[in-house]
Parts: C-alpha cells; sequence; structure tokens
C-alpha cells in the first residue's frame, strides 16, 4: 500500500497543480474598522473562464479548511468554489500521508501552499517568483487578516469550521489586493524591511522631539510617514513596532483613500504586538503626503491624540523650514544609482539590518534615460532576479554571505555584513573584481548617509 501510495502522490500532485495552473493562469506568460469601509472591486466581473482572468499570472486564494472560497485576488471568489475545493483537497491529500504541502511546480507554474489552522493561503504565479518570495507574501496576507480580525477567527473555525468568513471581512479584499500588488513592485515585502524616507539627520531628529514633546500618556507608538516611506516612530524602549506590524500598519493607511478626510479611528491588531486583541490608531493627515497614526491600547483614547495630533500640525506650521525639508524629500525620496560615486552601479538595494530597514535605488521615468530600469517589464524583471539572489542568500540549508549571480542581461552581487545586507546590480560584462571593488565603495558610501539614509533607535 505504501509504495502504491508513493506512486500516485507524485501523479495526484501533477495532475492537481496543471489543474490550479490551467484554471487560475491559462497558458504561461513568459519574459470605522477596515471591514467597514467597502468599495467596489476593480475585476468582481472577472470568473474563471474569463480570458482576461486567465491573462494574470499571479493569483491569490483564501480559503477555509473545509474548502469555503474567502479571498481572491482576481475575480468574485463565491464563483470559484470549485477551485477552492481542488486547492483544499491537495492540502487534505497531502496531510493525510502525514506530510504538509509547500509548493509544487508545473512547468513555467509554481503554486505555494500556507496552512495557518484552518486557514488556508495559495499563490500561483507563472511570472518567475521564487517559492520563498511567494511564501513572504501569503505570510504578509495572513498577518493582515490577523490584523482585521485578530487570531480569534481561528476559535470560530474550531466551533464550526463551514463559517463564512467574507461576512467579517467585507469590505477589506482592497487592503489584501493592495498589499499583495506592494509585494510584486516593491522591495521592502522581498527583503522583510521597512522603507525608509531619505531626510537630514538634524530635520529627522527634529520631528522625534516634535512628536515626543506632544506625547500624552494613552500613546503606544506613533508613525509620520512620508508618502509610503517611514519618516519618524516613537515606540516604547522596551516594545519596540515589529517591521512586520509597520508594514500592516502603513499598507491599511495607504490603501484607504477615506483616511484623508478628517480624522479616523482605526481598530487594528498587531500580530507581533498582541495577536489577541485590538489597538486603536489614530489616523490623519498632517500634510497632503504625511499620514500620521497614533496608537493607544485604549479605546477611549481618540480625544487625548486628537489634542496630540493638532499640537503636532500646530508645531509643523511653527517650523515652515521643518514641514518644507519634509516636503522637499517627499519629492526626491530615493537616491540614484549614480550617488555611491560608481559609474558601474545600475540599481542596488541596500537593508539595515538591526533595525530591519531598507532604502533603493531609484528606478522607473524619474530616472535618467541611460538607466536602463525605467520601463514596467525591466523593473518586473530585475524585482525576479532579485527574488533569486535573495532566495540563494537566505537558503535554508547553505545561507551566503556574499554571491556572484550572472546572466545575460546584468550581474547581481550580494554581500552580507553585521550592519548590512547589499544588493548591487551591474551590466552583464563586468568582472568580478571591478564588481567586488563596487561593492566595497557603495558599503562606504552606505556607512556615510547611514543617518540620512535610516532611522536609528526610537
Amino acid at each position: 500500500r505504501r509504495r502504491v501510495r508513493q506512486r500516485a502522490l507524485p501523479l495526484l500532485l501533477e495532475c492537481s497543480v496543471r489543474c490550479v495552473a490551467a484554471a487560475s493562469n491559462g497558458p504561461a506568460r513568459h519574459g470605522g474598522s477596515l471591514a467597514m469601509l467597502s468599495v467596489p472591486k476593480r475585476y468582481d466581473e472577472e470568473d474563471i473562464g474569463s480570458p482576461s482572468w486567465a491573462a494574470h499570472n499571479r493569483h491569490f486564494f483564501i480559503l477555509s479548511s473545509a474548502g469555503k472560497p474567502i479571498f481572491a485576488r482576481f475575480g468574485d471568489e463565491s464563483k470559484l468554489a470549485g477551485l477552492a475545493g481542488v486547492l483544499q483537497a491537495l492540502v487534505s491529500v497531502i496531510a493525510g500521508s502525514g506530510d504538509k504541502l509547500r509548493h509544487m511546480r508545473s512547468g513555467a507554474h509554481t503554486a505555494a501552499f500556507l496552512t495557518r489552522g484552518p486557514v488556508y493561503l495559495v499563490a500561483v504565479s507563472s511570472g518567475g517568483d521564487s517559492v520563498s518570495y511567494l511564501m513572504r507574501q501569503l505570510n504578509c496576507m495572513h498577518a493582515q487578516i490577523i490584523s482585521i480580525l485578530t487570531s480569534k477567527i481561528e476559535d470560530i473555525f474550531v466551533r464550526n469550521a463551514s463559517y463564512d468568513l467574507r461576512s467579517l471581512l467585507g469590505g477589506t479584499d482592497r487592503v489584501l489586493r493592495h498589499l499583495i500588488h506592494a509585494g510584486s513592485r516593491e522591495v521592502s515585502f522581498l527583503v522583510k524591511a521597512v522603507p525608509t524616507l531619505r531626510l537630514l539627520p538634524a530635520d529627522r531628529a527634529e520631528i522625534g522631539k516634535l512628536l515626543a514633546s506632544h506625547r500624552p500618556p494613552e500613546l503606544l507608538f506613533a508613525v509620520l510617514l512620508g508618502r509610503e516611506q517611514l519618516v519618524q516612530l516613537l515606540h516604547p524602549k522596551k516594545r519596540p513596532l515589529h517591521p512586520v506590524d509597520l508594514l500592516l500598519i502603513r499598507n491599511a493607511v495607504i490603501s484607504t483613500s477615506s483616511f484623508r478626510e478628517g480624522e479616523s479611528w482605526l481598530p487594528i491588531c498587531l500580530p507581533r504586538y498582541n495577536q489577541r486583541a485590538f489597538v486603536y490608531a489614530h489616523v490623519s493627515f498632517v500634510g497632503r503626503e504625511m499620514p500620521l497614526v497614533l496608537i493607544s491600547a485604549s479605546r477611549d483614547a481618540f480625544a487625548a491624540l486628537s489634542a496630540a495630533r493638532a499640537q503636532v500640525m500646530d508645531g509643523l506650521r511653527a517650523r515652515g523650514m521643518l514641514a518644507a525639508a519634509i516636503e522637499r524629500a517627499i519629492a526626491a525620496p530615493l537616491p540614484d544609482a549614480s550617488e555611491p560615486g560608481v559609474a558601474e552601479v545600475q540599481h542596488f538595494i541596500c537593508k539595515q539590518r538591526e533595525h530591519q530597514q531598507c532604502t533603493h535605488a531609484l528606478w522607473g521615468t524619474h530616472t535618467s534615460s541611460t538607466c536602463p530600469y525605467r520601463q514596467h517589464a525591466a523593473i518586473k524583471k530585475l524585482l525576479t532576479r532579485y527574488q533569486l539572489a535573495h532566495a540563494r542568500v537566505h537558503a535554508t540549508r547553505k545561507p551566503l554571505r556574499e554571491l556572484y549571480l550572472a546572466s545575460d542581461s546584468e550581474v547581481i552581487i550580494s554581500r552580507c555584513t553585521p550592519e548590512y545586507e547589499l544588493y548591487i546590480v551591474f551590466g552583464p560584462l563586468v568582472t568580478k573584481p571591478i564588481a567586488d571593488a563596487a561593492c566595497n565603495r557603495v558599503l562606504k558610501w552606505v556607512k556615510r548617509e547611514e543617518r540620512a539614509l535610516f532611522l536609528g533607535p526610537g
């Protein structure tokens, strides 16, 4: 019987992944609370038979252990019950053999599975994504669900395995979709770090003093963003805000346009702080692209936090030059690849390891005409290459401190030091000695600019 099962399982997996890939991706293409803020879905009209639905190269699904669809990135999840049943069967069959299903491959398709109690999360990609990257996005999606409902959702499923979780998640699909979209275009989810706004150290320190001087007793954390990047952060000395929680706060704020209108009061769970309870966030904008999030453990702290916000706004008005400095930084938030003074460097990512913060070189249409990463397709390809480099550096069996990865289009060097994790992109003809020397020069530049690129201890 064991031999039959060992022979049958690979066949089942192969057939099933082809079924999921065909259903979810079509032919491979190469090359109040959040729950109350309902907005129409952009892809509601798509279903499994729509050509447009099949054309997407990254699909994400959430379902219950009973096979009930909870969320789909594209289309109406209520119309994907059959596909959800296939996915649930895959997980159950492998679990029945005493193993856990983590990922499968079929041709250009990769399917990654994450099981979190009674909740199953699945990613199917034909875009060349690494398994580790897909798993990271699934973990972030699960954390975002916990931030909306707390981990008590598991208690609900224990009592009723067929419970329809969509009734509690109503209207929050846009938060999950924004998280997925950000994961496919930002380096922060790749390196598991918070993106920071480049700002003169004196200006950042002045902002910190302003926030601290108006800190009410009810305040746990204060988060000031510049568009989508961290400007300043306050937290208790012995209880720093975990980067995962900070990314979830950031995603909830920037994915909800109604937060720009006045002051909002948001119950939110921070999984790395306390996954069983809510904290309460006062969300407002103190500048055109400057969201301020003040967080308290008390549900009755709105008035105190609103008063603190008003004092911060008064302080910014009184310090007109400081507000202008932040606005200039927001307009030019990233360094250019040429700033380290190394001509061979085409792009780079740098992670500050102690505080898990990151920055990267500018890309897109705002770069010079000689930059090879001006177009969206080139950026997507580069991100896929970064994924491969990151997966090799952080391989479970044999992690690397240095990596030299060459292809026909570019060379990527990665170097991990006690302070930084650095990825640098060169042209395909660069030699290893030149790349090594360039890497040393970039590291020296990062060390010199560290206080402007990253936040120090909060």
